[in-house]
């Protein structure tokens, strides 16, 4: 695991993969972040970017992105199968969710205000059982 606010990411994933990159670099936070998860990649790498919490607007060296023929995809979201397959492999203790904070689902509103002002970290979670 890799502690981006202790450790540079590109460099850890470099380390990781014996100088290789990622295969596929799957960045939900988009900004600047976006020019990182472009440079983690490995030579004709893919990069599946699906969020902005980081910001709408990228800039990245183009000649990485080119010369190395890497593959930029973009994604909206995903479907029913998605989720009932992410929720399991969270179930099982094979991914941890890190959150900034949980929400009661009726504070939706100031989630999105914390989202797209970047006054989070990480990730916000809605809870619709707490009033």
């Amino acid at each position: 695991m890799i502690n981006v606010a202790q450790e540079d990411l590109v460099e850890g994933i470099r380390e990781w993969t014996h100088g290789r990159g990622a295969d596929v670099v799957i960045d939900n936070v988009g900004g600047d972040v976006l020019a990182l998860s472009i440079d983690a990649a490995k030579p004709t790498g893919v990069i599946v970017a699906y969020g902005f919490t980081g910001g709408t607007q990228v800039s990245f060296d183009i000649r990485n992105f080119f010369f190395a023929q890497k593959h930029l995809r973009g994604t909206m979201a995903s479907d029913k199968r998605d989720l009932e397959y992410g929720l399991s492999l969270a179930r099982e203790g094979k991914v941890r969710p890190l959150l900034d904070r949980t929400l009661p689902l009726s504070d939706a509103g100031e989630a999105h205000q914390l989202i797209a002002t970047n006054l989070v970290a990480r990730n916000v979670a809605l809870l619709p059982w707490v009033a």
